[in-house]
C-alpha cells in the first residue's frame, strides 16, 4: 500500500509498505529513507498518534497522508 509521508518541515515522499506491516516496520522504512533514528520518529494519521503496535492496515487508508514529527528528546 503507498502513503504519503509528510515530515514538519520538507517535501513529502511516497512510501511503499507491506498491508501486514506495523507502525515500528513504517518507521523503519522511514529511517532508511531520512536517516532518522526511529525512537525520535513519531506518527500521526487523523490527529491521532500511531503506536509501534498498531497494525498499518486497520489504521491508515491507502494513498492517504501520515504526518512524520521528530522527537529530539528521545536521541
Amino acid at each position: 500500500m503507498i502513503v504519503v509521508i509528510q515530515p514538519t518541515a520538507g517535501r513529502s515522499f511516497e512510501i511503499d509498505i507491506p498491508r501486514e506491516a506495523r507502525v515500528q516496520d513504517v518507521k523503519k522504512i522511514i529511517q532508511e529513507r531520512t536517516g532518522v533514528d526511529v525512537a525520535q520518529l513519531g506518527l500521526l494519521y487523523m490527529g491521532r498518534v500511531l503506536r509501534n503496535s498498531d497494525k498499518i492496515e486497520g489504521s491508515v487508508t491507502p494513498g492517504s497522508t501520515v504526518h512524520m514529527v521528530i522527537n529530539y528528546r528521545a536521541a
